[in-house]
């Protein structure tokens, strides 16, 4: 008969000066399936923002007809979803700790880091770039709803 629950290794953070305490519990098997597919979810939605960003790009630089509202800010809504998970995922491969995650202030200073360097410095210094605050705030939504299914799927 197959076991319904096995050992799994739990790290809590006590604090700065304290250090990080393990100890083993048991997970049952459907709890370990709920967390894998959460994990795959996530990577079907990054696959389907990244794909749609490219779709979307590829089609304005063929002079395709795109409806104006998708042409003019759904690349500047899904940017920071994007790059925001490569980062995370690139944090936990360097920290080796699946389980790290950003915090609301992190999203939210990419997103003013964000909003600053695309529309306020480059529109000064390069003409194909117009400054925009509606994308700045696209910016400052797309950190949020990062953020949120970041915690949703912890």
């Amino acid at each position: 008969m197959a076991r319904s629950h096995f050992r799994c290794c739990f790290t809590f953070r006590l604090g700065h000066h304290y250090g990080n305490r393990k100890f083993f519990g048991l997970v049952s098997r459907n709890d370990f399936r709920l967390m894998q597919r959460k994990k795959h979810y996530s990577f079907l939605l990054f696959l389907l923002l990244l794909s749609s960003s490219t779709a979307i790009y590829l089609l304005q630089q063929t002079e395709y007809h795109v409806p104006r509202i998708i042409n003019n800010y759904y690349n500047d809504l899904t940017a920071l979803p994007l790059v925001l998970s490569v980062c995370l995922w690139s944090v936990r491969k360097i920290k080796a700790n699946p389980k790290l995650q950003l915090t609301f202030f992190q999203c939210t200073a990419m997103a003013l880091l964000f909003g600053w360097f695309f529309e306020i410095y480059l529109p000064e210094r390069n003409p194909r770039y117009i400054a925009d605050i509606v994308d700045g705030i696209l910016y400052l939504i797309g950190a949020f709803l990062f953020y949120g299914w970041q915690r949703m799927n912890k």
